[in-house]
C-alpha cells in the first residue's frame, strides 16, 4: 500500500494540473519570475519588484462574491444553529474559494479537535492527491506533506477509514505507531466513521483554469518591465560633468566637494559642464500600460 501511496504522489506531481497550481501559488505569494533577474556588476541597481497583481486580483473577486455574512438555512432549526457554531467554518470556506479562483481547487475537510468539536480545516490543493472514478466521483484523497522532491508523511482517505505512512530512510512506509487501517476520528473514546470521504471538493475538478497560472505570463512581463525601470532611474545620474583642468584633484575627492559644497576648485581657464541626463523611458511606461489594461 505505502507503495502505490508514493506513486501516486509522484505521478501527480508530475502532472501538468500540479505544475500549474504550484505557479499560481508563486504568484499569488508574489514570487514570479523576477525573482530570477540578476545582475553581473555588484555596484548596479538589481531592483526585483513586486506587484501584487494576482492577490488584488483574487481577493477582489472573492470579496464581490462573498461580501454578505454567511448564513444557513435547514429544514432542522437546530442543524442550522448547528451549522453556525462550527469552528473556523467561515475561514475554512473563505480559504478554499481563495484557492479555487487563484488555484483552479479547492479542498475542505472535517475533523474532531482534541477538545472533541468538531472543526472545518481548508486543504492546500498542492497537498492532496484526489482520486477520481471514471464518472467524477470523489472516491479517495491522498493528504501529503514534504519537499519538491520528497514525502514526509502521508494519509490516504477513503469512505472506510484512513490509513497513515511515514518517511523511513527515505522511502514511505505505513506509520507503526497509528498501524492498519483506521477509522476517520476518535470522539469520546470511540472510534467512528464519516459516512463519506471526508474532503469536500469546492469546484468543478478538472474545469477551472488557475486564474494564477492564466495571468503568470502578463504579471511576470509587469514586474519585469517595471523592475527594469527602476533600474533605469535609479541608475541614471540627474547630470554628467565635462571637467576640465580641476588641478589634478582626484575624482573621487572632486565628487564629495560638488556633493556636499556645490562647488569645485578649479585652476587656471579650468570649467565645470552639466549636461542633463534624460532616460529613455515612454516606451517602458507604454508597455506598463498595456500591460495594466489587459490585466483589468
Amino acid at each position: 500500500a505505502a507503495e502505490l501511496v508514493a506513486a501516486a504522489i509522484q505521478a501527480y506531481r508530475q502532472g501538468e494540473a500540479y505544475r500549474q497550481m504550484v505557479m499560481a501559488r508563486e504568484h499569488y505569494e508574489n514570487r514570479s519570475v523576477v525573482q530570477e533577474k540578476t545582475n553581473t556588476h555588484a555596484q548596479r541597481s538589481n531592483v526585483r519588484l513586486e506587484i501584487p497583481l494576482l492577490r488584488r486580483l483574487v481577493d477582489q473577486k472573492l470579496h464581490c462574491v462573498l461580501a454578505k455574512p454567511f448564513g444557513f438555512t435547514s429544514e432542522s432549526a437546530g442543524y442550522a444553529e448547528a451549522l453556525r457554531g462550527i469552528r473556523g467554518l467561515e475561514g475554512a470556506i473563505w480559504q478554499g474559494a481563495r484557492d479555487l479562483v487563484a488555484l483552479g481547487c479547492g479542498y475542505l475537510m472535517p475533523c474532531i479537535d482534541g477538545e472533541g468539536r468538531f472543526r472545518m480545516d481548508a486543504v492546500a490543493p498542492e497537498t492532496l492527491v484526489p482520486l477520481w472514478t471514471p464518472t467524477g466521483e470523489l472516491t479517495a484523497g491522498i493528504r501529503f506533506s514534504g519537499g519538491e522532491s520528497t514525502i514526509n508523511e502521508a494519509a490516504y482517505w477513503n469512505g472506510t477509514g484512513v490509513s497513515y505512512f511515514v518517511n523511513h530512510d527515505g522511502a514511505l512506509v505505513a506509520d507503526s505507531e497509528r498501524p492498519g487501517h483506521q477509522k476517520h476520528f476518535s470522539l469520546a473514546g470511540e472510534a467512528q466513521n464519516w459516512p463519506a470521504v471526508p474532503i469536500a471538493v469546492i469546484g468543478n475538478e478538472g474545469e477551472a483554469c488557475p486564474l494564477g497560472y492564466a495571468l503568470a505570463g502578463l504579471t511576470d512581463e509587469l514586474n519585469w518591465q517595471a523592475s527594469m525601470l527602476a533600474d533605469a532611474l535609479r541608475e541614471v545620474p540627474r547630470f554628467v560633468y565635462r571637467l576640465q583642468n580641476n588641478g589634478g584633484t582626484e575624482l573621487d575627492k572632486l565628487v564629495t566637494e560638488l556633493r556636499e559644497q556645490l562647488a569645485v576648485r578649479l585652476e587656471g581657464d579650468g570649467t565645470l559642464t552639466g549636461m542633463a541626463q534624460e532616460p529613455a523611458v515612454a516606451g517602458t511606461l507604454r508597455c506598463l500600460e498595456r500591460g495594466w489594461r489587459a490585466l483589468y
